[in-house]
């Protein structure tokens, strides 16, 4: 049997023992998505411009149920029944599935809160480049289903791999097994306050663990019911080697891109790209300068860190293919898990930039450059350029005076004094003037007598 048979039999397998499960098991002691849903929910959801939709999105019970089967069969095998992650076939797999009952989301544009439904659409539509996640052909009617449902997951109580105790681990051993209202209550309780009040008054209502956030890049759907991509208009258009240049120098230089990401330059460009702007610089370079600096999920999952791209040699997860320039907008704009959001520290055409640039390093995986990409190989890791110490700043000269011998109060002749050095010698010299005086009383008294 061959894989794709195999994956058929395994999902097929899943739906029904999903039914089977929700007519004879207990419900409560069921996995969550083998649980028929017997309410409407009311989710929080934003309009096409971002803005609060006040009575929010009601789904039908009989909705919820279609998009619960339709995530048995495409999403339970990686992400698992309860959507923790852990799926039959999420064993192995780097990066780790995500764990849905975190919600926490890396390919959004929301630096806060929920996806809005436009990004679960894309990301699921799309998939992810080099990861385990498909780019799934299905209908929207049946998308639009799966999406809700992945809304209704629980907060987990609580993270294994934050708190390690007996207690957490005997939670999620029983997870889930209350009910949704009881979930929802501990859920919303720190963050209600900070909700304004419409919002606040769906969030007691939605079966979502955060509200629905503010897109920091907008998107819409185009006549082909596609995701585009609303960025401001493109500056660098017909100047693509000088967008590609500012953007390496942004990349390298002023947004530190390379704090994680592997450097494009050598250490001798790095070096003289400095030192021509600060003579004195101190010029370091960090370990393994030309690979990227692994870095911790931002939800520990399964412990793994993750690793930025090569982009000479990996894919860009959520990069698609005729509109790789506005994707990498908005990944830059909006950032990437622990990668920063660049929106509001950057202006657009430096954004603009910087995607002209990752773009082209992207060019080079193709095989119709792979002579290219490894000529830059072989250039960045032959240069064993080492910096030289920075000139030593000139030390003023040290003067008789300022060496500490003999009298420091004595001028030599015809030098001037000056301040409190001027006073000092005016007074020894009053002195003296007295001194003298006085000797020449003594002398005159002598002969006098």
């Amino acid at each position: 049997m061959n894989r794709n048979a195999f994956n058929t039999v395994l999902l097929a397998s899943a739906s029904v023992l999903s039914l089977f499960g929700a007519a004879c098991a207990e419900p409560k002691n069921q996995p969550w998505a083998m649980r028929t849903i017997a309410r409407d929910y009311t989710f929080a959801v934003r309009d096409d411009e971002g803005a609060v939709v006040v009575e929010g999105r009601t789904v039908e019970a009989s909705e919820l149920n279609k998009g619960r089967l339709a995530y048995v069969h495409y999403c339970y095998a990686c992400h698992g029944m309860n959507g923790d992650g852990r799926g039959p076939a999420s064993i192995g797999l780097r990066p780790s599935p995500r764990d849905f009952r975190m919600a926490a989301y890396k390919f959004d544009t929301v630096s806060e809160g929920l996806p809005n439904d436009i990004d679960f659409k894309r990301i699921i539509k799309g998939g992810l480049h080099g990861t385990a996640m498909l780019k799934w052909d299905i209908t929207s009617v049946e998308l639009d289903q799966v999406i809700q449902f992945i809304k209704t997951f629980p907060k987990a109580p609580c993270n294994a791999f934050v708190d390690v105790s007996p207690e957490c681990v005997d939670k999620l051993e029983h997870y889930p097994d209350s009910s949704l209202e009881e979930k929802l209550g501990s859920v919303f309780e720190d963050t209600i306050v900070k909700l304004k009040p419409s919002e606040a008054k769906l969030g007691l209502q939605v079966g979502q663990p955060k509200p629905t956030g503010e897109p920091i890049v907008k998107q819409h759907y185009d006549e082909n019911d596609d995701v585009v991509v609303d960025a401001p208009a493109d500056p660098w258009l017909g100047k693509d080697a000088e967008a590609v240049k500012t953007g390496e120098e942004l990349y390298h230089f002023k947004f530190e891109c390379t704090t994680c990401h592997a450097h494009y330059l050598t250490r001798k460009a790095i070096y003289d790209y400095k030192v021509a702007r600060e003579p004195q610089a101190v010029v370091s370079y960090r370990t393994a300068m030309f690979y990227a600096v692994p870095q911790p999920n931002a939800v520990p999952l399964f412990g793994v860190a993750t690793m930025p791209p090569d982009f000479t040699m990996n894919p860009i997860r959520s990069m698609r293919a005729g509109s790789e320039l506005p994707d990498l907008y908005r990944l830059i704009a909006a950032g990437v898990g622990v990668m920063p959001t660049w929106a509001q520290a950057a202006k657009p055409e430096e954004l603009w930039a910087l995607a002209h640039y990752v773009k082209s390093l992207a060019e080079l995986r193709s095989p119709a450059n792979t002579g290219k990409r490894d000529a830059l190989k072989a250039t960045l890791h032959g240069d064993n350029f080492v910096p030289p110490p920075p000139p030593k700043k000139e030390e003023p000269a040290v003067t008789d005076e300022g060496a500490g011998g003999g009298d420091a109060a004595e001028k030599k002749d015809g030098e001037a004094s000056t301040g409190a050095d001027a006073k000092v010698d005016a007074k020894k010299a009053d002195d003296k003037k007295g001194d003298d005086k006085k000797t020449d009383k003594k002398a005159a008294k002598k002969g006098v007598k």
